[in-house]
């Protein structure tokens, strides 16, 4: 859609390039109840979605949770009348949550198209990211979608990592020729080649990661083994292959563990918190063997996603002390971090299990904590098994 509309215009073209610092954490859960009062036909469908914001939340009146489909809806709901406010001002655009791009037809405009855009969102509680904030010339910018969109793979090889990387997602199971089609191609080769660039394009190493994932895993483990702080931002997809063979690769998959101690308190990973829980997860999922010393090392509990993450680890280790203290200071625990905590506790015996999650049901306005206590009461001794 860039491209053409780009290609189309006779004219010179300057683009800006922007997106918005910390935008799920600082969306006004308010503001959507604001837009949800606009929609007519919404019904109890409406109603029960802002239930849920506001449980998810708890006291707290800005933030939804990062990722999903439906966060990224209602993030998009957000940005509504932010849109409005560039097309009134006859701005031509395109956003993709909170990635915009404007295309001007002089450059003398960018000042004020970024005072105007900023203006509107400040009204919103939300700001710029000054740091990714660029200017670009029409010939620039086409330049760049040129190289985002050429890949190394061939259309048949994109074809067969897109309907194999699928199966991961869903209930089916690939066919012997949709594997052997992903087969044909030498995945850790072409990470090797990605790595070695010196601006890597992470959109891509995601997806060699997931073909990996599916059909060589074991001959990737050397390669990530090597570049691992490279490829720190792909933690989630380096967690996952490392499930895949921890059976049969015991050795290797231990290997990682240090690193994921070492590099834990580090940048990036001890900045950037999805990262930080992605390394937490290779513990509870039981990719590593956990221990007391792990736990005082994996310590840096400044977000939510720590603390969830937490509260499992403790729950693993069967840190009975742990939680009874903690459950009587259950209301000091946001809802947001309330699920995992439960989950945590299942480690308690059940006959003590069980009336502190009555208490637990009785107590909380959140409209899934009555299923959900029900379910860790059922699953009980289960829940936290690798």
């Amino acid at each position: 859609m860039q491209k053409k509309f780009l290609e189309n215009e006779p004219g010179p073209i300057t683009v800006i390039s922007t997106d918005i610092s910390d935008f799920y954490q600082r969306i006004y859960t308010h503001r959507l109840e604001g837009f949800f009062g606009d929609i007519k036909s919404g019904g109890p469908a409406t109603t029960f979605i802002i239930k849920i914001i506001k449980a998810i939340r708890g006291k707290e009146s800005f933030g939804l949770p990062v990722g999903g489909a439906a966060a990224r809806l209602l993030a998009e709901l957000a940005l509504r009348d932010v849109d409005k406010s560039l097309f009134d001002d006859g701005v031509s655009c395109t956003r993709y949550v909170d990635d915009f791009r404007i295309f001007l037809l002089s450059e003398e405009e960018v000042y004020g198209t970024l005072a105007s855009l900023a203006e509107s969102l400040l009204a919103e509680g939300l700001t710029l990211n000054s740091a990714k904030t660029s200017v670009s010339t029409k010939e620039d910018y086409l330049k760049h979608i040129e190289e985002s969109s050429s890949d190394i793979f061939t259309a048949s090889q994109d074809e067969a990592i897109a309907t194999l990387t699928s199966f991961l997602y869903e209930d089916a199971e690939p066919s012997a020729e949709d594997i052997a089609s992903l087969q044909s191609i030498n995945l850790t080769e072409f990470l090797e080649i990605e790595i070695g660039k010196e601006e890597i394009d992470f959109v891509k190493v995601k997806r060699i990661l997931r073909g990996i994932r599916v059909v060589t895993p074991e001959a990737s483990l050397d390669l990530i083994l090597k570049h691992f702080h490279l490829l720190l931002p792909m933690a989630k997809e380096i967690v996952l292959i490392l499930g895949e063979v921890k059976g049969s690769e015991e050795k290797k998959v231990s290997a990682f563990k240090e690193l994921f101690l070492k590099f834990y308190n580090e940048p990036p990973a001890r900045n950037i918190a999805i990262i930080r829980a992605w390394l937490m997860e290779a513990f509870t999922r039981g990719v590593f063997t956990l221990e007391i010393s792990d736990l005082k090392i994996l310590n840096n509990a400044s977000t939510s996603l720590d603390i969830r993450q937490s509260y499992l680890l403790q729950g693993k280790l069967d840190r009975r002390t742990f939680f009874r203290n903690k459950k009587y200071e259950l209301d000091s625990i946001s809802l947001t971090n309330r699920f995992s905590f439960l989950m945590g506790a299942t480690c308690l015996p059940k006959e003590e299990l069980k009336p502190f999650l009555d208490t637990v049901k009785k107590n909380t306005p959140d409209p899934l904590m009555s299923a959900f206590c029900s379910w860790l009461l059922a699953k009980h001794g289960s829940v936290l098994q690798a």
